[in-house]
């Protein structure tokens, strides 16, 4: 969570939910009770009946079509809430045509109100051309109303007096935490209306129960701060208004809440509207709920693929799947984005054990740097007694997929003739390396079973650190094409890691099928004139370039060194793992001990911040510390 940022108001949703909360009052020190009673707040968000005991008067933007409607001029306000569109500010369709809700409307209408945003006189929440250009104070007339949006039309609402169905909208409350907090509640009040609309949820405003009094604000710093407000919020609806959410199967209305809104996460961050951190932020906040099942992550990716091939149905393309069923409520015609052109499957194999020390190293240099969106993919030996175990992966470096290898290939590869010949020997070869490969194929398999149509491919191994940022941007390598270190070729191409288009790093890792034909021609030397041969065979085009991957090679007992041929031969390698040993423990004879399970939390940064959380809400503190995962760019 960022220092002093309105998103801190996560943790008391996560806490009011936990504790049973039916309805949750999302409000601002500045915002004062009209009546100074907490009375004032409606006893149902069930809309009230024309002629109800309360007297309240349930109105709606009747057949205007449009996207956005300004509830300001219903109460006989000329102005606009802060995070409308400001192209649609004079736009009569937005602002005007409010009737009475009859018996016939009803329908139209969705059956519950579950979000109440209440009016502020004297100093509304307006957005700073307003205040910069327009008049203050303000006062809502009252009416004794409540204006009830259809699906399928938005407004803005903010987090200073809004009243929230908490049974039914947990899922939904998180605020983004990498915008500035002057958009982040907008931003929120977007997704969340998109995401509850055809699950039986709306959105209404009532009379002002509150008076702001504002606390000091410099216009032109506000100004600044609503930069994102004034210049994306309509390609932010454009995007909202493209997904589909396909019929699927969840435990629970809330779970399948919670799918939605991170599937609108991704959609947002993909199309270059919300950065990576708030992905994150999201799968915590879910899974804090108890939320956060596989199911629900299915979902998410499985909607972001499908709004690709919505967009090709739309236009006739030919073999484009129908669009899906369900859907009447979203909005309709809405401009077609493309799709990001460039998607990275991200390869990670190995034994995680050095993985605290690694990962934020690739993150720095490989992940940051891809220039698209990737998914991880994790093979792994799923070793249940090791320590870390292959689920702690999850907590690194959120996969799409972990798998585990089948080994028993391995045995017959060992049983072949003609090893005696090569230069594999020792306790762990050529069986270790043959697992290695079989790693390697096995991640090969989950990439292409998962049906998505990545473009590129980066293979990591668990246990090195890559020392600089890549040579060759991804997105420029062309299908055939990858990228090795230009060291520690031993007559072939160096093996530890890789990167380029899909079908070169396809075969890549695919050396194990061609072990039995090396072995039996007599070309099987080592590991890397293997994957010489291997690429030669299938035509790729190999670029070796200056790279210093050093590994951490793990002994028996678990003990880690890294003073092997990478310590001694290259300073950036060097470097690194006098760092790994002080990081770890003091380095006698150079090794360093395994790290305790104390090490390893303090290595692990969501679990890290997770545990923080806990003992910051116990002791009242102000500041949650969770540091930023690398933010992957379009």
């Amino acid at each position: 969570m960022p220092w002093n940022h309105f998103g801190r108001k996560n943790l008391g949703f996560v806490y009011a939910a936990l504790h049973g909360a039916e309805y949750i009052y999302d409000t601002d020190d500045d915002n004062f009770v009209l009546d100074g009673d907490a009375r004032f707040l409606p006893r149902s968000l069930t809309p009230p009946a024309p002629d109800g005991p309360e007297g309240v008067q349930v109105h709606w933007p009747a057949g205007t079509g449009a996207r956005v409607f300004n509830p300001y001029p219903f109460w006989g306000v000329d102005a606009w809430p802060r995070g409308f569109p400001l192209t649609m500010i004079t736009n009569e369709t937005t602002r005007s045509g409010a009737l009475p809700v009859t018996a016939a409307d009803a329908p139209q209408l969705p059956p519950r109100v579950c979000v109440l945003q209440s009016l502020a006189n004297a100093d509304p929440d307006v957005d700073a051309v307003h205040r910069l250009t327009g008049r203050l104070p303000l006062f809502f007339a009252p009416r004794r109303a409540w204006l009830a949006y259809p699906a399928g039309t938005y407004a803005p609402f903010n987090a200073q007096a809004t009243l929230f169905d908490a049974r039914a909208l947990a899922a939904a409350l998180a605020l983004p935490v990498t915008v500035h907090g002057r958009v982040s509640d907008i931003w929120r009040s977007y997704i969340m209306q998109r995401a509850m609309w055809d699950m039986g949820c709306g959105l209404a405003f009532a009379d002002p129960w509150v008076t702001q009094y504002r606390n000091a604000h410099k216009y032109l710093r506000d100004f600044q701060s609503e930069l994102d407000l004034y210049l994306k919020t309509e390609g932010l609806l454009e995007v909202l208004g493209r997904v589909a959410f396909p019929d699927w199967t969840f435990a629970s209305p809330g779970a399948e809440l919670g799918g939605r809104v991170l599937a609108l996460y991704v959609a947002l961050y993909e199309h270059g509207l919300m950065e990576a951190d708030d992905v994150v932020m999201l799968h915590a906040f879910l899974t804090d709920l108890g939320l956060m099942q596989p199911a629900v992550v299915d979902f998410a990716l499985r909607v972001n693929r499908h709004a690709a091939e919505a967009a090709a149905a739309a236009k006739g393309a030919p073999g484009a799947p129908a669009a899906p069923q369900g859907t009447a409520m979203q909005p309709q015609q809405q401009p077609q984005l493309p799709a990001p052109k460039h998607r990275a499957a991200v390869c990670v194999t190995g034994v995680f054990r050095a993985g605290p020390f690694t990962l934020p190293h690739y993150q720095r240099n490989v992940l940051s740097r891809l220039g698209m969106p990737y998914d991880v993919f994790v093979s792994t030996p799923d070793l249940p007694d090791a320590f870390p175990h292959p689920s702690d992966y999850a907590y690194f470096l959120q996969p799409y997929k972990v798998v585990h290898a089948n080994y028993s290939s391995t045995d017959e590869l060992l049983a072949l003739p003609g090893w005696e010949r090569t230069e594999f020997s020792g306790d762990h070869y050529p069986s270790k390396w043959l697992g290695q490969l079989t790693d390697l194929s096995t991640c090969r398999d989950a990439i292409v079973a998962s049906g998505a149509a990545y473009t590129h491919v980066v293979r990591l191994r668990a246990d090195a650190v890559l020392a600089e940022p890549l040579p060759v941007p991804l997105r420029s390598l062309q299908p055939n094409e990858l990228v090795v270190p230009d060291n520690e070729q031993w007559r072939g191409h160096n093996d530890r890691f890789a990167y380029g288009g899909f079908s070169s790093m396809v075969a890549y890792l695919s050396v194990v099928d061609s072990v039995a034909g090396l072995l039996e021609r007599k070309q099987l030397t080592n590991a890397e004139s293997a994957l010489k041969s291997h690429l030669e065979a299938h035509g790729v085009t190999v670029l070796e370039r200056p790279m210093h991957v050093c590994r951490l090679r793990n002994y028996a007992g678990g003990r880690l060194s890294c003073t092997g041929w990478d310590y001694i031969t290259y300073e950036p390698c060097k470097s690194l793992c006098d760092a790994w040993h002080a990081d770890v423990a003091p380095v006698q004879g150079g090794e360093a001990p395994p790290p305790s399970k104390r090490t390893w939390l303090s290595r692990m940064p969501l679990i890290g911040s997770l545990i923080i959380l806990v003992i910051g809400v116990s002791c009242g503190a102000k500041h949650v510390w969770a540091p930023r995962f690398a933010s992957r760019t379009q």
